[in-house]
């Protein structure tokens, strides 16, 4: 953390794991499939809980749920939803638990039809360009595009993907970026952003 960012976020102040999320992900392009179910995967257990509370869980998220590769995710059976109902470490949910496992699934066969989740998410980018928002108020929860996407998604067989937790999917991974007009980490998003070719 450094000193020209400190008392300046949109969130996180006081929290290093939060701050880091902030200055480094938040916003930020995905890198890869991986990267992008692990979120997709955590804003869902996110569901009715802070984003804080999932954020000190992750790594035993990580490692309940074999890194959030795709593939071996897609592999779970009873077992392994068994095994996660008695793990205290992660958030015991069945529905999320069950959610998650199908939505690897979904994933490893978005894949091999050839359209990939990342390309199925920027397809719903929304459309209309905003100024950076200057205040919370200024940040929808969701858009027209989330709320398709979110039918989209339900028909290729994902769960527990509403309109809500994809606008904030959509945030967390830089489709959109959300960091207040005068946040510092704002313009290094912004570059990442160009140079991943969302804007």
């Amino acid at each position: 953390m450094t000193a020209s960012v400190r008392g300046r976020r949109c969130f996180g102040d006081g929290d290093p794991r939060y701050e880091r999320y902030h200055d480094e992900e938040w916003g930020f392009p995905t890198p890869d499939e991986r990267a992008l179910f692990e979120l997709l995967s955590l804003e869902a257990f996110q569901a009715g809980l802070s984003w804080r509370t999932i954020l000190a869980k992750r790594d035993a998220f990580r490692a309940a749920f074999a890194k959030f590769e795709p593939d071996a995710v897609a592999r779970f059976g009873r077992a392994d939803v068994a095994r996660l109902l008695k793990d205290e470490k992660i958030v015991r949910n069945r529905a999320k638990i069950e959610a998650t496992i199908a939505n690897a699934r979904a994933v490893v066969m978005l894949r091999s039809a050839g359209e990939p989740l990342d390309a199925l998410l920027r397809r719903y980018t929304p459309a209309h360009k905003r100024r950076a928002p200057v205040t919370w108020a200024d940040v929808p929860s969701t858009t027209v595009e989330t709320v398709s996407l979110a039918r989209e998604l339900k028909k290729r067989g994902f769960r527990f993907l509403g309109p809500t937790t994809l606008y904030s999917l959509m945030q967390a991974c830089g489709v959109v970026d959300d960091h207040l007009a005068g946040c510092p980490t704002r313009p290094s998003a912004e570059r990442a952003r160009h140079a991943a070719g969302l804007i």
